[in-house]
């Protein structure tokens, strides 16, 4: 589990199989186990360590996904949301 230091990430693996999309998944994070903001990022940036790219390009992606989640949550709650 992510509490023990588990690698977790969100995906949504055959969207038209399993009737769902990410979107939805993290929507359901939220509803069941109370995941906020800056869990719900921290899930995106774990997905993007956890990914195949390579290391270089993970670390621009990542300044990137910061920038946009800081913007975001300040637009949306009125501070930055920094992932966890």
């Amino acid at each position: 589990t992510r509490q023990a230091g588990v690698p977790l990430s969100v995906n949504t693996d055959d969207p038209a199989f399993f009737g769902t999309n990410l979107t939805r998944e993290y929507l359901r994070l939220h509803e069941t186990f109370g995941y906020g903001p800056a869990e719900l990022a921290g899930l995106s940036v774990a997905a993007l360590r956890q990914s195949f790219l390579p290391e270089a390009r993970k670390a621009e992606m990542e300044r990137d996904f910061r920038l946009r989640f800081a913007s975001l949550g300040q637009d949306v709650f009125g501070a930055p949301v920094d992932p966890l």
